[in-house]
Parts: C-alpha cells; structure tokens; sequence
C-alpha cells in the first residue's frame, strides 16, 4: 500500500456473516477468482478479465490490483455517486485486494475502504468480519447515504451467496470429496494458501525457525 494515502479513511459500519464451514475455506474462498462466474453474477458483470487471473505473491501473502468494469453496478459504489475518492489511486476502476495470510483481507477501492477477518469458532464454523471505511466525512454525510448502503448491500449479497458455496465445501469435506484438481491459472490464489497452511503446519518454508 506504499503511495496510497488511507489517512482520510474512517470507520463507517462492522458487518458480520455467519460461516457453516472452515475458516480455511472462506479465505480460501476470497482467494479464488474462479467462482465469480458461477457463484455473483453482479460482481461478474464488472471483473475485467486481468483482475481474474492477476496474483501477486509476496512471501505469505497476495496480491491483486487490477481495473473493474466502466461501472460498479450492483456492488459497491458507482461512479456516478460523485463520493470522494481515495487520494494516489492510479485510475478511477483500480482496486487493490491483499490477502495477508493466514486469514485476512485488506481492500482499496476509489471511494472506500475495507478490512475483512474470518475468525474460526468451530471447526465448521466461522465468522466473516467486515470493516467498511469512507473518506473523511463520507463516512457519515447524509450525502453519501445512498452510496454506503449500495456497499453494505453488495458485501451481504456476496456474502450470503458465498456461504451457501463454502457450507457445501464443508459439507463435501465429510468424506465424499477429495480436494479436486487445480487449474494452474485459475487457482494461483488457492494453490498458494494451501502451500502456506501445508508449510505452517509443518513449520518449515516461510514459517521455517530462525536459524
């Protein structure tokens, strides 16, 4: 996030989803830009084909920044909402999504922030947090009400459409399923959380003791 100014941002809401499964795979979920076709329909209408299959490794962690669409219609904030925008974004449709291993997200849209935990409870079980965050006084301003709920919105309906995916994950993990094969373009985001869990459990790679 070097050269993106997220000074300005303030907190506007805390949403939380309740998870039937892993919270290995809900973030494996958020990880994986295969689904958008099958799974939001909304969020596949504006996902610019570089944003599907452009990962960025960093040691544990991932990144993408690619342009959506020309609009953001049915998920998040549309240009024509006229919110202040996120000073240093390059263009007007980038977005900037990290994946910091083991399970958050931190999120860099033109007008909005966001922060985004899975916090395991059970081994079935888990909680999806999500922080939005606004520039300045849009977090607040009677002006921009319109376009924080369109946000908040969007996150429920991915959310609710993402749960019923990953509970039938879960559900296929009781025996019937082995794990499926991988496409190497695809699933760089899902490949390389399965290496990072497989490497900190057995202690070595990335998570290796200092010598």
């Amino acid at each position: 996030f070097d050269g993106y100014d997220l000074s300005a941002l303030r907190l506007e809401s805390h949403i939380t989803t309740e998870f039937a499964c892993n919270w290995k795979l809900g973030f494996e979920n958020a990880c994986d830009y295969y689904h958008v076709f099958k799974i939001h329909p909304d969020l596949n209408r504006i996902m610019t084909q570089e944003a599907r299959g452009s990962f960025e490794i960093a040691g544990r962690h991932m990144l993408t920044a690619a342009a959506r669409g020309e609009k953001y219609e049915g998920h998040g904030v549309t240009l024509e909402s006229n919110s202040p925008a996120l000073p240093a974004l390059p263009v007007a449709k980038q977005m900037l999504v990290a994946a910091v291993f083991p399970n958050m997200l931190v999120q860099a849209y033109p007008t909005y922030g966001q922060f985004d935990l899975f916090e395991p409870v059970a081994v079935n079980r888990c909680i999806f947090h999500q922080w939005l965050y606004y520039i300045g006084d849009a977090a607040v301003d009677e002006a921009y009400r319109a376009s924080r709920d369109e946000v908040r919105e969007g996150c429920l309906k991915m959310n609710a459409e993402d749960e019923d995916s990953c509970r039938n994950m879960q559900e296929g993990r009781r025996g019937a399923y082995d794990g499926g094969r991988f496409a190497p373009y695809w699933d760089k985001g899902t490949i390389h959380f399965h290496k990072m869990v497989a490497h900190a459990v057995r202690g070595d790679g990335p998570f290796a003791p200092a010598m």
